[in-house]
């Protein structure tokens, strides 16, 4: 009975007993945990933590400020433009302006003289090779021209290799879109269109990977949460 010794709310109960062994294993349990003070364990204890937030009974004014300055030198070091070879970005910028035109002018001979599209659409009729030479020497001078950008966005710019992809990645759209707004026949407007854009894309790739062999960046600092 509720009432007798023997019942629920008695000490010496079965119930009773089941419920402080209970508590004595939770209370076992978070001991274990929490380093043996029998505290539930902490965040940093359960958890993954950064290895510079552990140790913080360990701060002081010097520690606080020698990590500032450690996190300062890490941005600017990461902020700074690279070092450019010129003579080597120019050598680069160089070669692939003469791949480039060789490339323009042989396509232009393969696709007008052999094919019969007249390519480029904004030459109009005419014979094969002055076309060609037209075409290559444009696109000598989209090399000659992609060059000089990169060398001025390797000195202002902390990524001159992403702003240069963009800038090249609209003008290869818009020289790829041009030919599709003249009056002339579709299928020579998309054998231009195509032509562009393959052409384009060569020249912005290799100058990319010209620029890249040609850039050095310091060495950033290690960094130490101590």
């Amino acid at each position: 009975m509720a009432g007798t010794p023997s019942g629920r709310f008695s000490g010496d109960s079965p119930d009773g007993d089941r419920h402080r062994t209970e508590r004595s294993g939770h209370r076992a349990q978070h001991r274990r945990r929490g380093g043996g003070d029998g505290a539930p364990p902490r965040a940093w204890q359960r958890s993954f933590r950064c290895q510079a937030g552990i140790g913080r009974s360990e701060w002081s004014v010097e520690t606080a400020m020698a990590r500032y300055r450690r996190f300062v030198a890490l941005h600017e070091s990461l902020s700074l433009p690279p070092e450019v070879n010129e003579r080597r970005l120019w050598a680069g910028g160089v070669a692939v302006t003469a791949a480039a035109a060789l490339t323009a002018f042989t396509g232009v001979l393969v696709l007008r003289g052999l094919l019969g599209f007249d390519v480029p659409v904004f030459g109009g009729g005419g014979q094969a090779v002055p076309q060609a030479a037209v075409y290559a020497l444009c696109a000598a001078a989209a090399g000659l021209q992609g060059t000089a950008l990169l060398n001025v966005l390797a000195s202002v710019t902390a990524r001159p290799l992403r702003a240069f992809g963009w800038v090249g990645a609209l003008a290869v759209l818009l020289v790829t879109v041009l030919p599709l707004t003249m009056s002339a026949p579709l299928v020579d407007a998309l054998a231009t269109a195509v032509t562009n854009l393959v052409e384009g894309c060569l020249i912005v790739g290799a100058l990319a990977v010209a620029g890249a062999w040609s850039m050095h960046w310091p060495p950033s600092p290690t960094w130490a949460p101590r």
